[in-house]
């Protein structure tokens, strides 16, 4: 091999600032919201194993109705992302213009529909009846904020197509502490707190569950609103102008005809996880905890692989607006490489700490037993994820949706259900049963997500 030139090594480095300049906001945004989800956690668990499974049986359907929202919101990052690289400035603002009108609308129905199902949600979940009203309260609650807290969600993806991620990371970190706050007033009675020797008494509200879903819906909803706000600032890398508010069907086709897949995609996966859940559920509300618990810890996991995804799905799209499909190339394998390098260690690092990890979120003894084993088994899956997670924003940057929804329906459907029923069910292995197919899964979706990308057949997709 020839060396590299220095205009060559130049563009490397510039290309691996950018990844970074792009990825550690995202990283902070998600960690931050994962630390904070983590607490929370730890604090409805407190309340006991009811509590936590009563919070966990909405886990999954509030995870679809975020996927039907990222129709718009993927479809608004693609456009974007091209038309910036394009340096078609007044087309990024005119599909921030319907990307918000679409959003109103569509996180309206999503509102009105959970406030409706959220009282056979809980049933449809196979949950102990125990569970019902507190699992139906939490919902109502939550959804209340979902017009402004969608909103805030895809003004955010335009913003990271705009190459912003600083933007939605500061929003998310004050909305995250609003959250720990209001948990901690909300959640527990007033009670002696004692802080370096000294006691005092401490108001709370003693509301249990529902203090923990009025505390997300006032931290969601003021997230979303300041969110408008900032990206209606003239300063603003892609402004939105409420002035010139009109519909605009040619640019919303684009928009949908990007994000339809992948929100068919994330409907899969979230219906899929809806069967999952109701299938640990009826193993007992002690392996539904763990089960709950551990997700969230896994979910630290996420971090980096989505925050290289944004990297890649920012970058690849600039790009290819900019007519250099062969820097599409090398800027999305630079993304690939970081996130397995940083997932893998992350996932020997879940191994290690597992009890640990769970403790802190349990107090039950049988809760922390299972959870402990369930981390460990996700910890193998990670170099896949990272894989999966950010071949997949590579190739949403393209506007190539369409490949990750078919390799998100083969795994889902024909790996995960299929094999956690035999292991979990037939072979009697419980929830460890579940998580051994949840992990073959997300290696098969990884390991075909990798091999599209590298295929490079994206490179052509139309946006």
């Amino acid at each position: 091999m020839a060396p590299s030139t220095p205009s060559e090594q130049a563009e490397r480095l510039a290309d691996r600032t950018a990844m970074l300049r792009l990825a550690w906001p995202a990283l902070c945004e998600n960690l931050l919201s994962t630390l904070v989800q983590f607490v929370d956690t730890a604090m409805v668990g407190a309340l006991g194993a009811a509590a936590t499974a009563a919070v966990g049986v909405n886990a999954s359907p509030m995870w679809l109705m975020n996927g039907l929202v990222s129709a718009i919101g993927v479809g608004g990052t693609a456009l974007v992302a091209r038309q910036t690289g394009a340096g078609d400035h007044e087309g990024a603002e005119a599909t921030c213009r319907q990307v918000f009108q679409g959003i109103l609308v569509l996180s309206a129905l999503i509102c009105a529909a959970a406030m409706v199902l959220a009282q056979w949600l809980p049933a449809w979940m196979q949950a102990d009846p125990s569970l019902h009203a507190d699992a139906t309260a939490y919902l109502r609650i939550v959804a209340a904020a979902f017009v402004p807290h969608f909103t805030g969600m895809a003004l955010g993806a335009v913003m990271r197509g705009a190459g912003n991620t600083r933007t939605p990371m500061q929003v998310a970190a004050g909305a995250n502490l609003l959250n720990v706050v209001g948990n901690f007033l909300l959640i527990f009675p007033t009670r002696t707190l004692t802080v370096f020797g000294v006691s005092f008494p401490m108001w709370g509200a003693g509301l249990g569950v529902r203090g923990a879903a009025i505390s997300t819906a006032v931290s969601t909803a003021l997230a979303g609103l300041v969110m408008v706000y900032m990206i209606c600032r003239p300063s603003s890398r892609v402004v939105l102008r409420l002035r010139k508010l009109r519909l605009d069907m040619p640019i919303l086709r684009r928009i949908l005809n990007v994000g339809f897949p992948a929100a068919l995609e994330r409907l899969t996966l979230n219906v899929g996880q809806i069967f999952f859940v109701g299938l640990v559920s009826s193993l007992g509300t002690a392996q539904l905890a763990a089960h709950h618990l551990s997700l969230n810890v896994e979910s630290l996991s996420y971090m980096p692989g989505f925050a290289f995804g944004v990297a890649a799905t920012t970058l690849i799209g600039q790009s290819l607006g900019a007519q250099d499909p062969q820097r599409a190339m090398a800027r999305g394998a630079l993304c690939i490489r970081a996130g397995v390098v940083v997932m893998s260690g992350i996932g020997v690092l879940l191994f290690a700490f597992a009890p640990w990890l769970i403790a802190m979120l349990s107090p039950d003894e049988e809760v922390r037993a299972i959870g402990t084993v369930l981390i460990r088994i996700c910890a193998f899956e990670q170099p896949f994820m990272a894989m999966s997670m950010i071949g997949a924003g590579a190739l949403r940057g393209a506007g190539d949706t369409r490949v990750p929804f078919y390799v998100s329906l083969a795994g889902m459907w024909g790996v995960r259900l299929i094999l956690a029923w035999l292991l979990a069910i037939r072979f009697g292995l419980g929830v460890n049963g579940a998580w051994y197919a949840m992990v073959t899964d997300l290696c098969v979706r990884g390991v075909l997500m990798y091999v599209r990308f590298a295929r490079g057949k994206w490179k052509t997709a139309s946006v």
